[in-house]
């Protein structure tokens, strides 16, 4: 599910991302840090109560994307259930990419 409609893609964007499934307790947070790194986007991975994990990435759409699909996997551990995603423009600055 996209929902970006009405939004005007500027060299940055910011993806906000809730995975579910099987994704606390199995290093997803700091694959998800690796991946975002290696993709050279910044923003954070953390931990919800729920048992989901929140994703805030900034970057260009085509890294922003890569990561999205790179997420409906995961780590080697992890079981996916669903990533739900919200598009926007960038909102927060981020100097890299942390864990929480």
């Amino acid at each position: 599910m996209q929902a970006d409609f009405g939004i005007i893609y500027t060299s940055h964007m910011q993806l906000e991302l809730k995975i579910t499934g099987k994704v606390q307790g199995v290093w997803y947070r700091d694959h998800t840090r690796k991946e975002a790194l290696r993709l050279g986007l910044r923003g954070f991975a953390r931990n919800e109560a729920d048992g989901s994990v929140i994703v805030i990435a900034v970057g260009s759409k085509e890294k922003l994307q890569q990561l999205r699909k790179w997420c409906e996997t995961g780590s080697p551990k992890s079981e996916v259930n669903s990533v739900i995603e919200n598009w926007s423009e960038e909102e927060e600055s981020f100097a890299g990419f942390e864990i929480y």
